[in-house]
């Protein structure tokens, strides 16, 4: 056979769709396979304990219910809870994704953090618990004997009104700052048409999974509004409605 280009592509495409048919690949595909999952930087899962632990997630203001599971007290997964009204076993992939807020440092203060050097400098070191909560008591004692307590302000980024926030909110009355601090969000809005039409600053529940029709107006069902587990759940069923009609 003469060595020509044609020729040549012919052979490189015979010896590929060969080696298709041979176990060749697929031994290699195997080997790789087991190859990275032994390098040494990768986690190894702990043997222990199991339990579980029921929880709520907030990540967003959809307050899902969630359960974790742990083994020796370490946590290893977030699921969502079946016998939970909000999402009946539904999850969002935020939800799911907690363990990275819980072990990722880069991205979470682990302690409190003191600054030590000019204001805008940056530079902060770790201090305990005890020693923040000291300073904290100190400081805000001494603001109030000096007739000063409006000095103390918090300022919420949590655009929901959770038990943490509402916690707060009391905290900053009691010590006689009126400067409880919440960023707005459309969540304001959300609560003002509630009042407006319904009488009540509560989040209104609709009853999607029985809804035959729903007639949105910019509303991303998908993109987290509402309670996203029970959102996802409600769309599976309205497919699955359309698969059997």
């Amino acid at each position: 056979m003469e060595l020509n280009r044609r020729n040549f592509v012919k052979m490189l495409i015979g010896g590929a769709a060969g080696l298709q048919f041979t176990p060749l690949p697929w031994k290699l595909t195997d080997d790789i396979a087991i190859w990275t999952q032994n390098w040494s930087w990768l986690p190894v899962p702990q043997a222990g304990e199991f339990t579980l632990e029921k929880s709520v997630c907030t990540l967003c203001p959809g307050g899902c219910g969630i359960e974790v599971r742990k083994v020796d007290g370490r946590a290893v997964k977030i699921e969502g809870r079946t016998d939970y009204p909000v999402n009946p076993g539904g999850i969002c992939p935020i939800g799911m994704g907690g363990l990275q807020l819980l072990y990722n440092k880069s991205i979470r203060f682990t302690s409190p953090m003191k600054r030590v050097g000019p204001r805008g400098s940056g530079i902060f070191k770790d201090i305990s618990w005890e020693e923040a909560s000291r300073m904290l008591t100190a400081r805000i004692s001494d603001l109030r004997k000096n007739g000063k307590p409006e000095s103390v302000a918090a300022i919420d980024g949590n655009p929901g009104r959770s038990t943490m926030a509402m916690m707060v909110e009391r905290f900053i009355k009691a010590i006689g700052s009126p400067n409880y601090i919440r960023i707005p969000s459309i969540e304001d809005t959300y609560r003002m048409s509630n009042i407006i039409m319904q009488g009540t600053e509560g989040p209104m529940a609709y009853d999607l999974e029985n809804s035959d029709y729903v007639l949105s107006f910019g509303c991303g069902l998908l993109e987290g509004w509402g309670a996203p587990g029970r959102v996802f759940n409600a769309w599976g069923n309205w497919h699955e409605k359309s698969q059997k009609k």
